[in-house]
């Protein structure tokens, strides 16, 4: 869960050339066969990044 006043500045622009383009990483919760709960690194570049915030803002009122 991401908590900032201002969420969209963590957006990287994807027209912008970076020397070294910024990486998100999140941890998720998932289930694995037997039901336990594990913990799964994700890596979202800047254009995949937009994608993560909408899913994380979807149910924002």
């Amino acid at each position: 869960m991401v908590e900032c006043p201002s969420v969209y500045e963590m957006l990287p622009n994807p027209d912008f050339t970076w020397k070294c383009e910024p990486l998100i990483q999140v941890w998720r919760k998932q289930s694995d066969s037997k039901g336990s709960s594990v913990g799964k690194l994700e890596t979202f570049n800047s254009s995949d990044s937009v994608s993560l915030f909408e899913e994380a803002l979807r149910d924002n009122e």
